[in-house]
């Protein structure tokens, strides 16, 4: 209702701390994420079969020419004074925001390792094991999405509004198949004639890992990238040298 009469904006505004409350006659610079996960997976490509490498290349090497996974456990780390109060922890954890601190085994891409470093200080962790992927490029992936982005593009100068909702989900949704499950459980809808109702009957695990993983390893990290870019983007905008800017952002 609120939005439909432009009363309500679907983003918020962060302002430096110390002019929080206050009003001010002056411009907004606005930040929006357009096609952030299109963006992405255009500029990530292909990830190659995963082989195993040490610590010691994860943090030196920086040609571009892999996508590190660092795999640790008893990660603690420590948010850095100055870090933009408007970041959140990317790990669902009980602690706050100041502490991240995770005792099972987890990973991580190098992407969001270097990330996290400019908001927290590492204190401790166990590398159980490197791996890393060849980025191979992929030109389809960019045919792909070039169409979709030039008919969303034809659909907003004809006020076409299913054919630009239609092409939108064509983009993201391909990001989203990359990332569902490789193990499910099949749950099919069976007429039940005797009661004259339609029933759920779970069937057997289905375990798509061979054949699938690839494309979830890929998905990940578009992911990753997307959120690393914002991350940074964060950092730029509202870090310790952000200055006396105000800025408002998209839902994104």
């Amino acid at each position: 209702y609120y939005r439909d009469r432009h009363l309500l904006l679907s983003g918020a505004c962060f302002f430096p701390s110390g002019n929080a409350g206050k009003l001010y006659d002056i411009p907004l610079k606005k930040y929006d994420v357009n096609s952030l996960y299109t963006y992405v997976a255009d500029t990530v490509g292909e990830l190659g079969t995963p082989e195993k490498t040490d610590f010691d290349h994860f943090i030196r090497d920086r040609t571009g020419e892999y996508a590190y996974i660092i795999v640790v456990r008893d990660f603690c780390a420590y948010r850095k004074r100055g870090a933009p109060p408007v970041f959140q922890s990317p790990f669902k954890t009980c602690e706050s925001g100041t502490i991240i601190q995770i005792k099972e085994q987890f990973a991580m891409f190098r992407d969001l390792w270097d990330a996290l470093h400019k908001f927290y200080l590492f204190e401790d962790f166990e590398v159980m094991s490197v791996m890393r992927c060849k980025i191979i490029d992929d030109p389809h992936m960019r045919t792909y999405n070039e169409f979709f982005e030039r008919e969303k593009m034809h659909a907003e100068e004809t006020r076409d509004a299913l054919m630009r909702k239609t092409s939108k989900l064509f983009m993201n949704n391909l990001i989203g198949k990359f990332v569902q499950k490789t193990k499910y459980i099949p749950i099919t809808p069976v007429l039940d004639r005797v009661r004259d109702m339609v029933v759920f009957e779970r069937g057997e695990m289905v375990d798509n890992w061979d054949r699938g993983h690839f494309d979830y390893i890929r998905g990940a990290y578009v992911y990753t990238k997307s959120r690393v870019k914002i991350m940074n983007d964060i950092y730029k905008l509202l870090g310790p040298n952000a200055g006396e800017h105000h800025f408002y952002t998209d839902t994104d």
